[in-house]
Formats: C-alpha cells, sequence, structure tokens
C-alpha cells in the first residue's frame, strides 16, 4: 500500500506522484527504484472533478511537472429530474436541479433513490418521496455514497459506499436501523440487480483488467460467490479503432444479459451471461465461457 483512501495516481518525471482525494489534488514524493513514498503527501489544486462512479479524477501531468485538471465547477453542473414521456415530451420536474446522479424507482413508483452532492461534502444516498414531494436522507458521512438499488418490497436500500474500496452497505428504506456491511472485499463492487424473490443480489465486482458478476444472499446463510467473470476489451477490429482497455460493466443486467455501460465514443454491447462459471477465452471483444467468438456491438 503507497496511499491509502487514494484515486487516479500519476507518476511524473518530477519524481512526484499525483493522486486524487476526495475531490483534492494531492503530491508526494516517490523513490521509483523503490517503489516508496517520501514524506507527506500535501495538497495541490482543491476541487478537482471526480467521477464519484469509477473514482477518476480529471486531471493530467507532462514530463516537465506541468499539471493540467478540470475543475469540479465545470463538471459536476446541477442537473433537472424530470418526467417525460415515451415519446420524449417533458411532462413535469420531480425536484430543484440539484447534482443528482443513479436515479432509481422503487418498485411501487412511490420512491426515488438517488445520490446528490451539496458541494464541498461527499454524496449520499437520498431518498425522493414522489406522493408528498418530501426528500429524506438515507446516509451521511465523509465517505461518498451512491449507486443505489431498492429491494422488490422497497423496504430496503442497497448503495455503494467509498471506504476508500467501494464496498457495498444496505440500511432500511424508513432509516430504522443503521447501515449494515454487505459485501466487503478488497476490490470495488456495483450493485446490479435482484431476484424477483428477492433473495439475492447480483452485481459486479472488478478486478482489473477483469469484471466479475457475483452473486450473495440477502437474507439466509451464504456467502458473496463469483458467478462468471467478463473479458470485457475494447477491440482494435471496431470502426473506428478503439484503444485496448477493460470496457466497464455499470448496469442492470439481470434477464441473462450483461450489458456494457455506455459511455461516449462508446458502443452498447449485448453479452449474453453462461451458465458455467469458466473464464472464459480472449478474443478481439471477449467472450464468454470460452465460445471464441466475437460478440457483436450495436
Amino acid at each position: 500500500m503507497l496511499v491509502e483512501a487514494a484515486v487516479s495516481a500519476r507518476h511524473l518525471a518530477t519524481g512526484h506522484l499525483l493522486f486524487a482525494r476526495k475531490g483534492a489534488l494531492f503530491a508526494v514524493p516517490f523513490d521509483l527504484d523503490r517503489l516508496e513514498v517520501q514524506g507527506t503527501a500535501v495538497p495541490v489544486v482543491e476541487g478537482i472533478a471526480t467521477d464519484i462512479s469509477d473514482g477518476r479524477a480529471g486531471f493530467a501531468g507532462s514530463e516537465d511537472g506541468t499539471l493540467a485538471y478540470l475543475p469540479a465547477a465545470d463538471f459536476s453542473v446541477p442537473d433537472e429530474l424530470l418526467w417525460v414521456s415515451r415519446t420524449g415530451a417533458v411532462l413535469g420536474t420531480v425536484a430543484p436541479p440539484g447534482m443528482y446522479e443513479h436515479p432509481v424507482l422503487s418498485a411501487d413508483g412511490r420512491w426515488l433513490a438517488l445520490a446528490l452532492t451539496l458541494p464541498p461534502a461527499a454524496s449520499d444516498v437520498v431518498l425522493l418521496d414522489l406522493v408528498r414531494g418530501t426528500r429524506t436522507s438515507l446516509t451521511s458521512g465523509s465517505e461518498s455514497d451512491f449507486g443505489p438499488l431498492f429491494t422488490p418490497s422497497a423496504e430496503r436500500v442497497i448503495f455503494v459506499s467509498e471506504r476508500p474500496i467501494f464496498d457495498l452497505y444496505v440500511r432500511a428504506a424508513d432509516g430504522s436501523s443503521p447501515s449494515s456491511p454487505l459485501v466487503v472485499t478488497k476490490a470495488d463492487k456495483h450493485p446490479g440487480s435482484i431476484t424477483p424473490d428477492g433473495k439475492t443480489l447480483l452485481f459486479t465486482h472488478t478486478l482489473q483488467p477483469h469484471e466479475q458478476i457475483w452473486t450473495t444472499p440477502l437474507d439466509g446463510p451464504g456467502d458473496p460467490a463469483a458467478l462468471v467473470e467478463l473479458f470485457l476489451v475494447r477491440g482494435a477490429s471496431l470502426d473506428p479503432p478503439l484503444a485496448l482497455q477493460p470496457l466497464p460493466v455499470h448496469a442492470r443486467f439481470l434477464s441473462r444479459r450483461a450489458w456494457a455501460r455506455r459511455g461516449p465514443g462508446e458502443r452498447s454491447c449485448p453479452w449474453p451471461v453462461p451458465s458455467r462459471r469458466t473464464p472464459p477465452a480472449a478474443s478481439t471483444m471477449g467472450s464468454l465461457a470460452g465460445k471464441g467468438a466475437p460478440l457483436p456491438c450495436s
């Protein structure tokens, strides 16, 4: 362990290690031969843009020590929560503009859970009562909480808490009990979906350069277990070509199809989830269960 609670580390030719922590950019002298930090990290810039979903921070450093960065004020702009029809017509607003992420409705349509950031504080999970028009904070504290997911009964909410690994926590939706850890490992995790009977959670478990789909029981005995490993790599044969790097899967994937999250310049690609757990063979786009053939993108 070089530095705790840090993301997006970069080494510069000046002999420093740059990294982001809680929205600020830090630098610490780094011995490249011994692979050791030297001294104490000091803040360089406050208010660095950071994506809470994957920890990436918006900065880059040149070999001569010149720093380029994206201010959080230019990245985290207020969003609007709107009701829209199936044709895209705006029907009304849900809440005042704010820095929202990961909105998800309860099965009965009464509650909306989402991550809300009120700078300079970390993001928290809040619940909007769509009937009464009220807002309740489900989490609070110095850690970032996001990525909520209702259980089918809407009695509990599962969410990601950065401590500093992205671990899974759960809390009663009415706040009657404190948050408790659901899955804590040494890898980042994101909730995906819950089986209709409400007994099993499927989630992504990230071990770069791969991601795995895991399951864990929500009630009763049992431990988290790997279901399938995803070798998801952007392939050089795509048109246009894309650099070879892991393709994240942060989607609702219960219906036996794993969907890659679509971002700027990315394609949405469905992957059938195989029934066996053997790691797949590598291929141009990545294949599952050793099928060996690239899977199509649309």
